[in-house]
């Protein structure tokens, strides 16, 4: 809840809802569970930061300072201990391991085109390799955009090149989200704009 600054958990369903960082999530955009050490990370756009907590929304710490661009997405390589967070056109890739705990190198987002991307995600297999999906838009008209997608492997290098994901002609496609199964299948969500959904 952006207004109280608060992330709530609640049931499948839409029952239990339950506050879990109860101040201080700011404008919380990404959210990356890690269910194994007890933490939940997230995007935070007000304050342009990586923030994580406790699963109870104990130890709240900021985990680190983006400069100059708003993160975005977030993701958690959990067998590696690797957090991937999106800005602008880049993913970040920061290891959380106790003697790594500087953020790596920047892998290019939208690299074919002059395109604006926007708004890009990112989702991780369990090797280590991820896909990003972003809103890309047209040089004829700013108001016509796509979702497309590009794989990188474990290195941050792209794998093959980028693809579309979304399909038509309709006017405004945009706020791409993935969920990724262990052996690389992923599956992506937009907004449609003359759909609302």
């Amino acid at each position: 809840d952006t207004e109280s600054g608060t992330i709530q958990r609640s049931e499948s369903n839409g029952n239990g809802v339950t506050d879990i960082v109860t101040t201080g999530a700011g404008d919380a955009y990404g959210l990356a569970l890690d269910p194994q050490n007890g933490k939940l990370y997230w995007t935070d756009a007000e304050t342009r930061t990586i923030r994580s907590a406790n699963l109870d929304g104990s130890q709240q710490q900021i985990i680190s300072q983006v400069e100059g661009t708003l993160p975005i997405g977030i993701e958690l390589d959990t067998l590696r201990q690797d957090l991937y967070w999106t800005e602008d056109n880049s993913v970040v890739k920061m290891p959380l391991l106790p003697t790594r705990v500087h953020p790596g190198a920047e892998s290019q987002v939208d690299p074919d085109n002059g395109n604006a991307s926007r708004s890009p995600q990112v989702a991780v297999r369990e090797d280590g390799g991820y896909v990003v999906a972003w809103e890309v838009t047209t040089n004829v008209d700013p108001f016509m955009s796509a979702i497309n997608a590009q794989r990188f492997d474990v290195n941050g290098q792209p794998l093959g090149s980028e693809f579309g994901i979304s399909k038509g002609t309709a006017p405004y496609h945009y706020d791409p989200h993935l969920a990724m199964a262990p052996d690389g299948r992923f599956v992506a969500t937009w907004t449609h704009s003359n759909l609302g959904s």
